[in-house]
């Protein structure tokens, strides 16, 4: 009966695990089809509630939990832009399927490079059967009579062969650090914070640098200078140090991490005092870890970002939006340009040459923007420009312009230099009013009060320099 029993259950049971990868499947090619739509979020989330789906139903290593992880580093790569972690999945799917391979549908040379390190950190997979291989049996002494196996050794009252100890478990030991380094300063970074608590940071350094020291430079986000923390090397090598826990209160936590010669010159950087890290501070968050250990480092003890129910359908975050990433800005400055040939603006009747002239009293710029990552934000700006007007009108109705307005969308690039010097540049396209010159008084050519030309209504143009970071940092000795 018990035979009959079990030839009835199995093909049950290989359906409810093919309905369970059916959905697996699914929730990939959602995920893929929303990637190539341009909208990379709802990508990550589907692949999450894949794995969720693949977890709770014990999928184990089957080819479809392979696939998703592949294609959430693609995600992460492709769309997010988030090298680590896409390196991180990679591995694993490699590690559960060494034939894996990035889905050809999207080509991004970041996709290329984030599967070139992943297939130099995969590791081979142990079969179940290898991680508890029985110890050999000794051989015997010589001169001794070998024992014949009997056919029942529980019958004879044989103690098992004793078993190869167990390695500890990972989630006891300190992680690995990633051989290649995804990037030359490689940091550990809790999605978010508690306030009031110290924060412990791990980084890797490339080996190749042949870094001595090592220092975390840290702020809360209403504070302009940075406080250093030295760190300490671990047992892994891993470069360690903790943020006091006075330093962890506001909205997030501000920091980045210099690698440094025996001497303190710099040598590689993970963020700078003008683009830092940084992480967000939430009541009730997680503490960040101690230890890092390897489940902390690949995200499986983090809590996802979806959950998989009988449908496996996402779970959306109470808010998707960043808020730590908006910005707003205030910007005033004024401007001499060149101008064409042509009519006044208000007295239409005259004619100015090609020539120069000033942007008047100034212009005010009011800024509110959204910073995608360190390198790329993109804003919306207002520009009203303020005019004088002097002398008369010479008996005509109505007024010289007083104003200029105009609204203009903005990208935004920064990359650092140094720690204190930053390359900006800037490109704005918009329409309104355009902007205008002065012209001050001529009576001899009959301007009795100032008067304007103007140039618009579209706008366009660039902006480049190089900022300065006056407050670099805030050293504190003990």
């Amino acid at each position: 009966m018990a035979f009959v029993w079990l030839a009835l259950s199995l093909p049950g049971c290989a359906r409810t695990s093919n309905a369970h990868t059916r959905k697996v499947d699914g929730l990939n090619r959602e995920a893929l089809a929303a990637l190539q739509a341009g909208n990379p979020k709802q990508a990550q989330k589907k692949l999450q509630s894949a794995l969720s789906l693949a977890k709770k139903e014990n999928l184990g290593d089957h080819p479809s939990v392979a696939e998703t992880h592949m294609n959430l580093g693609v995600v992460y790569a492709a769309g997010l832009d988030q090298q680590s972690r896409a390196v991180r999945e990679m591995t694993k799917a490699l590690e559960l399927h060494p034939e894996s391979a990035p889905n050809r549908g999207v080509q991004d040379g970041k996709i290329d490079k984030a599967f070139d390190l992943a297939k130099k950190r995969a590791k081979p997979r142990k079969s179940k059967s290898e991680k508890k291989a029985p110890a050999a049996a000794p051989a015997p002494a010589e001169g001794s009579a070998a024992t014949e196996p009997t056919k029942s050794s529980d019958a004879a009252g044989a103690q098992p062969l004793p078993m190869a100890p167990e390695p500890a478990p990972v989630s006891d030991l300190e992680a690995r650090l990633p051989d290649p380094m995804p990037e030359p300063v490689f940091c550990h970074v809790p999605a978010k914070i508690p306030p009031g608590q110290d924060v412990t940071l791990w980084c890797g350094v490339d080996k190749n640098l042949r870094a001595r020291n090592a220092t975390l430079y840290a702020r809360p986000a209403d504070q302009i200078e940075f406080t250093s923390i030295e760190m300490k090397r671990s047992d892994g090598g891993w470069w360690v140090g903790t943020v006091p826990a006075p330093l962890v209160h506001g909205n997030m936590l501000q920091f980045y991490v210099q690698a440094e010669k025996s001497n303190g010159e710099a040598l590689a950087a993970n963020g700078n005092v003008g683009s830092p890290n940084f992480v967000i501070i939430r009541d009730g968050a997680r503490p960040a870890p101690k230890v890092l250990t390897q489940q902390v480092l690949e995200g499986e003890d983090e809590p996802p970002l979806v959950e998989a129910g009988p449908e496996a359908a996402p779970i959306e975050k109470a808010s998707s939006f960043d808020w730590s990433r908006l910005f707003v800005a205030l910007s005033v400055g004024t401007g001499w340009g060149w101008h064409a040939s042509g009519p006044l603006e208000f007295r239409q009747d005259l004619q100015v040459d090609a020539g120069t002239a000033s942007a008047g009293l100034g212009h005010v710029l009011p800024e509110v923007g959204y910073r995608l990552n360190e390198r790329w934000a993109f804003s919306l700006q207002t520009r009203h420009q303020l005019l004088p007007n002097e002398g008369t009108t010479g008996g005509r109705t109505g007024r010289p312009a007083q104003a200029a307005n105009a609204a203009l969308l903005r990208a935004l690039y920064s990359r650092p230099l140094s720690a204190r010097f930053q390359l900006q540049g800037s490109a704005s396209l918009g329409a309104g009013e355009g902007f205008r010159m002065v012209l001050d008084p001529l009576p001899a050519r009959g301007r009795s009060g100032t008067d304007t030309v103007r140039g618009g209504p579209v706008l366009a143009g660039g902006g480049g320099g190089r900022s300065l970071c006056p407050f670099a940092e805030l050293r504190a000795r003990g």
